[in-house]
């Protein structure tokens, strides 16, 4: 399946309170899966997984996306540690902080 082929439905009505999502997308998959959502049904074409359908409570449904030219969120800066670097002279060792 073509990259540009690989898409995401999402329709959810009113009525039944459930949102339906028709993905030929694995990202899509994964993060679905991570959540704990079992596939509805799955969509094979010649013996391939190449889509799942998957029902999820309305109440629960929370999805979001960055867009492909966005960067990416920076890291929080209490997950960064300080960095040793030593670096050695000809006479002696010199360590250095950043």
């Amino acid at each position: 399946m073509l990259k540009a082929e690989r898409e995401t439905i999402i329709r959810w009505d009113s009525d039944e309170q459930m949102v339906h999502i028709c993905s030929y997308h694995p990202a899509v998959w994964r993060r679905l899966d991570r959540k704990g959502y079992q596939p509805a049904r799955n969509r094979t074409i010649k013996g391939r997984e190449v889509g799942r359908d998957y029902l999820v409570p309305l109440r629960y449904f929370r999805f979001s996306f960055r867009a492909l030219d966005a960067p990416r969120r920076p890291a929080p800066v209490w997950l960064w540690k300080q960095k040793t670097l030593q670096k050695k002279g000809r006479k002696n060792k010199v360590t250095t902080t950043r």
